[in-house]
């Protein structure tokens, strides 16, 4: 198994913009805003094999995500580079490690071309507990050529 971060979380809440705003002030190119199929919203500061993500919801006031809820706001999420997410699950519950089943979702990526796609992910995460009240988990790209382009990696 890779330990390799493949990013971590700030945690914006309903802030979002704001959030955007303070970060490319910083001199950070973010991503356009993304929307999981998991009902979240996103930005990220794409690095060479790396990035930070701005998670929360678009929505003013809005709910968050239930899974999301319990956790603080700022920084409150380290990932790391997952392949074959359910081996991942499998081996590290035979190690009496308490991780979730692999999930999988979306986000539409805008394309170079003006087109869209799905950036897809599958994760594994640690139980809350297990993590020391933090978010600790594993991601798999299934489709990083939607993540990682040129234009969104070129900070000041």
């Amino acid at each position: 198994m890779d330990c390799l971060i493949d990013h971590i979380v700030v945690d914006v809440r309903d802030r979002i913009a704001e959030g955007a705003a303070v970060f490319r002030k910083l001199g950070f190119q973010l991503t356009p805003m993304g929307k999981h199929s998991l009902g979240s919203a996103n930005h990220l500061a794409i690095f060479g094999r790396d990035y930070l993500e701005l998670l929360g919801t678009d929505v003013p006031g809005g709910a968050l995500r239930p899974d999301l809820a319990p956790f603080p706001v700022g920084l409150n999420g380290l990932v790391f580079l997952g392949h074959d997410s359910e081996a991942l699950s499998a081996d590290q519950q035979s190690r009496g490690v308490p991780a979730q089943p692999a999930l999988s979702f979306f986000r539409p990526a805008d394309l170079p071309d003006g087109s869209m796609a799905d950036a897809k992910f599958k994760v594994v995460r640690l139980d809350r507990a297990a993590a020391f009240d933090g978010r600790v988990y594993w991601c798999e790209h299934l489709t990083p050529e939607h993540v990682w382009r040129p234009e969104w990696q070129s900070h000041a």
